[in-house]
């Protein structure tokens, strides 16, 4: 591959000065931020101004869904907007903006890794045991009602008006290092004590390592408490004819080896359908997790409960609703003038002057087809209504950019901050109109790497190697391939590089593990997973489209990259059966491309066939 790669950070391009040839490792990649149309981090857009951050929230389908107080679980991909969901419920709940919002008197946002520091005490046990799943649960319970207690003091004049509540904070608090309501010295100091307890795993003042579920349960009771009980009747008496939404946001990284976090994972659940099965009807406890850990974690789940389960999936129009909707924002707060000051915002940006933001939302009567109409009205501003591509023909330049990602927002909003820092670099508004298109083409290319980072980043943790792993088996492959004796051989040949990389680094022990985990098997499953490869729906010939210029015939494939609800073991490749590797792989891994053929990004074998014509809605 070319070592001098263009890469888009911080919204301008440089030239990455280290050898790129490799992706050898997936830890240490920096999500780098955007400059002109919002954060790619929704809880920092949220705590910074919640307000104009409400305004650009697009209403989806999945966020209708999830408001419905028995859907609890909620699944996408990473970077689809999960977060977002959370914190534009809690807003409304918090202002009553909305009939939802009315529904409920307190939203609680939990982060999740609050579970994690607490059950890290747990990092001794044996998870399978029925005790020590007892006293799990037990702990995640305690942890959701102490959120409740610490919102009910919060909304409080006076603090001391809960009484048993105020009692059971105060040293719950000094005891997990937390200072909110801790004053004295001594208390401060016993604070670090045993915050040093929790994260070692290790019972200072007990001298012991915990080994059972009886120094648990003892280093337990010192951790929050022995007032809990009382102040748990107070909060149930409080929450009396009152409804309570708990949101317990994603995971960041995830240890899929690891069998304790999975049960803990699995505990979380059980704990929120708890709640939400308890009579009182005064909990509700909403979870929202990568769709990736689906096969590992929450399959098999009681039809019940997976009917409890909302999937985010955005469609075209949606995803181009909310990149339009950012840059009219952008534009209205000054963001855009970029580094020539009043001239970025008088002389390239100015047609922005003719949307507001509510042209692109979706209501009951106009559906999502004018906001959509909107926004392609915006975006042909930016782009041409064609692009030329390194294959035999053009394409609709949206649909081009769309087929380069895996339809989640924060890749359409690193691409067209993109966009627009090199119109702002090159003070030219028709940058991308310019050269048939190309300049596009360079742009999206410039992605490729932080796209496939961001599709395998939920699996760096579980999976060592894999970035050797992609490397060794994408790079120049036939992008169409079926399952026959050379791909089962490359397949083996990434896992057996990844291992060779790895091994010196590794404990006898922990090379056990790596063989045990990274094989032909797992590994096609996480490339399937993560949508960077996708199963070939169908095949169309065709000749003299509207946007080839070859008029020789060409050929169309839809596929599917979307993650699929099903067994764990569809997850694999079956003989007879066509795939592709997503397009956003092609440039970076010097692919072996037909030039003849145009590969379509397909939700499911259901949809209708796409034609170049028009720009898919899925």
């Amino acid at each position: 591959m070319d070592n001098d790669r263009k890469f888009i950070q911080n919204g301008k391009y440089l030239i990455e000065e280290a050898n790129l040839d490799t992706m050898q490792s997936i830890d240490n990649y920096e999500d780098f931020s955007l400059q002109y149309i919002g954060s790619p981090d929704a809880k920092r857009e949220w705590d910074k101004n919640p307000e104009l951050t409400g305004d650009m929230f697009i209403h989806t389908r999945a966020y209708h869904a999830f408001k419905d107080e028995d859907n609890l679980i909620l699944l996408g991909r990473t970077g689809t907007g999960k977060t977002a969901i959370l914190r534009c419920l809690e807003w409304e709940v918090r202002h009553n903006s909305s009939d939802f919002g009315m529904a409920y008197n307190i939203a609680v946002m939990i982060e999740a890794e609050q579970f994690l520091k607490v059950l890290a005490l747990y990092e001794m046990l044996d998870t399978n045991s029925t005790a020590a799943n007892l006293q799990i649960s037990e702990a995640l319970r305690r942890i959701v009602y102490l959120s409740i207690m610490e919102k009910i003091l919060d909304s409080c004049e006076k603090p001391t008006q809960y009484q048993a509540i105020y009692r059971f904070l105060t040293s719950a608090h000094e005891l997990r290092g937390n200072l909110k309501y801790t004053k004295s010295q001594q208390a401060r100091d016993k604070a670090s004590i045993f915050a040093q307890a929790e994260i070692l795993g290790t019972a200072t003042e007990f001298g012991t390592i915990l080994k059972d579920v009886q120094t648990v349960t003892r280093l337990f009771d010192i951790l929050y408490a022995t007032n809990y009980e009382a102040a748990r009747e107070e909060c149930k008496g409080y929450l009396n004819n009152k409804k309570v939404l708990v949101l317990i946001d994603t995971f960041e990284t995830y240890d899929l080896s690891n069998a304790k976090m999975i049960q803990i994972i699995r505990n979380l659940l059980e704990v929120c359908f708890e709640f939400y099965n308890n009579p009182t009807k005064n909990i509700f406890v909403k979870i929202a997790l990568p769709i990736e850990i689906y096969n590992r974690v929450l399959y098999g789940l009681p039809p019940k409960k997976s009917s409890n389960t909302v999937v985010i999936r955005w469609t075209n129009r949606e995803l181009l609703a909310m990149v339009a909707l950012r840059i009219v924002a952008g534009y209205q707060q000054g963001k855009l003038k970029g580094v020539l000051e009043d001239q970025g915002r008088e002389i390239l940006f100015d047609y922005c002057e003719q949307f507001s933001l509510s042209d692109f939302y979706a209501d009951r009567e106009k559906g999502i087809s004018v906001a959509y109409e909107n926004a392609r009205n915006l975006l042909q501003n930016i782009l041409p209504k064609e692009c030329v591509t390194r294959c035999a023909y053009s394409c609709d330049a949206i649909l081009y950019c769309m087929k380069h990602t895996l339809k989640k927002p924060r890749e359409l909003m690193k691409m067209f901050d993109g966009f627009i820092s090199q119109i702002i670099k090159n003070n030219n508004r028709d940058y991308y109109k310019i050269n048939n298109g190309e300049n596009i083409r360079d742009t999206v290319h410039a992605m490729e790497e932080y796209m496939i980072r961001s599709a395998l980043s939920v699996y760096e943790d579980s999976y060592r190697g894999l970035g050797i792993a992609c490397d060794e088996f994408f790079t120049d492959a036939v992008f169409v391939f079926e399952k026959n004796t050379p791909i089962v051989n490359k397949l083996k040949a990434a896992i057996v590089k990844a291992k060779e990389a790895n091994w010196r680094h590794l404990t006898p022990a922990e090379q056990h593990t790596v063989e045990s985990l990274l094989d032909e098997t797992t590994f096609i499953s996480v490339l399937m997973e993560s949508g960077l490869i996708g199963e070939i729906n169908s095949k169309k010939i065709q000749v003299n489209e509207k946007f080839f210029d070859a008029n020789e015939p060409t050929c169309t494939i839809i596929a599917d990259f979307e993650f699929k609800i099903t067994r764990p073991n569809n997850y694999q490749l079956f003989a007879g059966r066509q795939y592709v590797i997503h397009p956003m792989c092609y440039e970076y891994y010097s692919c072996k491309v037909d030039r003849n053929t145009f590969v379509y990004l397909e939700k499911g074998k259901r949809e209708a066939p796409i034609y170049h014509s028009q720009l898919i809605d899925l």
